[in-house]
């Protein structure tokens, strides 16, 4: 039995697993590019439902949100 994380003996690198994707990555695909942006626009539209695109967590699909999409898309 190994006593990691403990005396000393830490988890070893990269346990655990890998970084989430962004918020803004609405798809699931681990990037944010056009087609998230095309998903923040049906979200705040009303086009789709709104599952994933309240990146502000303002409790709404919109504007700002397509926006933040948008930017990280572009690298802003």
């Amino acid at each position: 039995r190994l006593n990691v994380n403990t005396n000393g003996c830490p988890f070893p690198a990269g346990y655990g697993g890998s970084t989430p994707p962004p918020a803004t990555d609405l798809n699931g695909d681990g990037i944010t590019n056009v087609a998230d942006v095309q998903l923040a626009v049906n979200q705040a539209s009303g086009v789709s439902a709104c599952s994933t695109g309240d990146i502000n967590k303002d409790g709404a699909c919109n504007v700002a949100d397509v926006q933040l999409v948008i930017n990280k898309a572009l690298g802003l």
